[in-house]
């Protein structure tokens, strides 16, 4: 049946475009894009007279693609299936080369793409092809250079290392912990007194007797209380 069905959502019509070659790489055969525009997109066979097909259209306001039909059968000739002179994006190729990135210890060279697609799919690539695939399989995994500096720009904005969901979150347990007694048993241990779940914490554990933080690995309101009492940073309790 192939990766494709009916009702299908992908994020992006380059997702949508990406899984089409890859599962063409697959099976073997060469894709042939009918119609690409932006709220359309038409694939199938390099055989025209072939019935397999692929529709899909963007839905939401171009937000995602639904894929509308998906005709896996193949009508046309054998030669025209397993065609020798098979072709691949160098996007496609790197999408599929991505996970191999870097492992073990070493990095993929382009040499070894080349080989790797003529052994095992029986395409030939061009150095150059091979090259761009290398680049397109880094930037799957590690973002574009100018990305990278986008989200550190971002974070550096930051006052702190956590997101804001999370800082909002400890400071509404914070405003909890305002009427809270702290008693101070060992190095790393305290007695919190709340009136409901009054027990010792260990905050070098990061154990508490109310459960919230082993589960959630974020500072209860007993845990802000300690943090508040020995004038420490709540971030430090994070253990996300």
């Amino acid at each position: 049946m192939g990766p494709f069905f009916k009702d299908q959502i992908f994020d992006t019509k380059q997702k949508l475009k990406n899984e089409f070659g890859k599962y063409a790489l697959t099976e073997k055969f060469n894709p042939r894009i009918r119609r690409s525009t932006k709220y359309q997109f038409e694939a199938g066979c390099n055989d025209i007279k072939c019935d397999f097909a692929l529709r899909a259209t963007c839905r939401g306001g171009c937000t995602y693609w639904v894929v509308r039909k998906f005709a896996h059968d193949h009508t046309c000739s054998l030669d025209t299936y397993e065609s020798h002179f098979r072709k691949v994006s160098s996007i496609v190729a790197g999408e599929m080369f991505a996970p191999k990135l870097n492992t073990n210890g070493r990095t993929i060279r382009p040499i070894y793409i080349i080989t790797e697609m003529r052994e095992q799919h029986g395409v030939q690539l061009l150095y150059t092809k091979a090259w761009w695939a290398k680049e397109h399989a880094k930037n799957v995994l590690y973002r574009k250079p100018e990305d990278s500096y986008q989200l550190r720009e971002q974070a550096g904005k930051n006052p702190t290392y956590l997101v804001k969901a999370t800082v909002g979150h400890c400071k509404e347990r914070n405003k909890w912990s305002l009427t809270y007694h702290v008693y101070p048993i060992e190095l790393t241990k305290y007695l919190v007194k709340d009136g409901k779940y009054d027990g010792p914490i260990d905050i070098e554990q990061r154990m508490c007797t109310c459960r919230n933080w082993d589960l959630d690995q974020l500072p209860c309101d007993h845990a802000i209380s300690i943090a508040r009492f020995t004038k420490t940073n709540f971030n430090s309790c994070c253990s996300c």
